[in-house]
């Protein structure tokens, strides 16, 4: 409300995240602004993402803009050592942004035109940030002196799907405003190597038993994979395995590394979108709801902001802007995951 109060003056920069678009696993792994947005199921940090963010897209403010930001790397990577690695599937395709280029980013948000205004970008470092998960488990491994990660984890302790991350085609968008991609993958793990403290070069002489140890309390910890899996926790296992005779049918390590060119294709929005704002039309609206199983019940296309009235394939009626309908991927909040 003080926003509100305020006036058209103030400016909004909302945070949201790449993990409101859920499971993006090849081959869906690039991303753009306007996909489906499916938080993965017990992702409750990206559901109240989601909500969120579709408060700020109809918010009626003159000035807001929604980044959906990626994986930001930090230097200090020994802090995420957390079960969370372990629900990140192998094959996940992962465009990183480093904590320099993000913050650096919102504050040359402060210095943006009119134009940048009232949309909604993918925030990610480009095209030098992306890699496969299992290459950046094995090179991580490499940087802090374990050395072999195959040595000191096994393979069915890392889920199968279910999370989230991919390679966002359209972030060269954000970047034609604010410049902030600056850093790559190497910058990165320049970073990580000049952070990791002293004593850690012992870990070279610790024995990799003892690791595989420490690693695998981790994975059996009350969020860990493992501990789903011995607890018979039904709804963990076919969420993030799909079920137990999957887990179970989890190979061992093997030396074949991922696929950068994996067969892919984008995901389709259901209208012309090569129209500019000011050309689409209701019937473009009418067939975006179509593609979605569902209707557009309002007559009129005003403008971008304002709301009209749509129908799900369910039967639920609600409101939306064709921004955070077709530009943002949102539909029906009786639908969507509650936080």
């Amino acid at each position: 409300m003080r926003i509100y109060r305020r006036g058209d003056g103030v400016k909004l920069v909302y945070i949201s995240s790449i993990a409101i678009y859920g499971d993006r696993l090849p081959p869906v792994h690039r991303i753009r602004v306007g996909d489906p947005l499916i938080p993965s199921v017990y992702d409750f940090y990206a559901t109240t993402k989601l909500k969120a963010e579709r408060e700020v897209i109809d918010s009626g403010l003159k000035y807001w803009v929604s980044l959906r930001q990626t994986y930001i790397a930090i230097p200090n990577a020994l802090s995420l050592m957390d079960p969370i690695l372990f629900h990140q599937p192998l094959n996940t395709h992962i465009e990183l942004i480093t904590s320099q280029d993000a913050g650096y980013g919102l504050v040359k948000c402060l210095d943006a035109p009119d134009d940048f205004w009232c949309k909604i970008y993918n925030m990610g470092g480009g095209k030098s940030c992306r890699f496969i998960f299992k290459d950046y488990i094995r090179d991580m491994m490499e940087i802090r002196g374990i050395g072999d990660y195959r040595k000191v984890m096994d393979r069915n302790w890392f889920c199968l799907r279910n999370f989230h991350c991919g390679w966002y085609e359209d972030s060269y968008i954000l970047n034609s405003y604010l410049h902030h991609q600056r850093q790559t993958l190497e910058d990165h793990y320049k970073q990580v190597k000049e952070n990791i403290p002293a004593y850690y070069k012992l870990v070279k002489i610790v024995p990799k038993r003892i690791i595989k140890k420490m690693m695998e309390r981790m994975a059996k910890s009350e969020d860990g994979p493992l501990n789903w899996v011995y607890s018979n926790n039904q709804g963990r296992i076919n969420a993030f395995f799909g079920s137990k005779e999957k887990w179970e049918s989890i190979p061992d390590w093997d030396d074949e590394p991922p696929n950068r060119d994996e067969e892919s294709y984008l995901l389709d929005h259901g209208y012309d979108e090569m129209k500019r704002d000011e050309d689409l039309t209701i019937e473009d609206l009418r067939q975006a709801a179509k593609f979605r199983g569902g209707e557009c019940l309002s007559e009129k296309l005003v403008d971008m902001k304002t709301k009209l009235k749509w129908k799900c394939a369910f039967g639920h009626i609600f409101e939306g802007s064709p921004t955070l309908i077709l530009k943002g991927g949102h539909w029906c909040p009786e639908c969507t995951p509650p936080p």
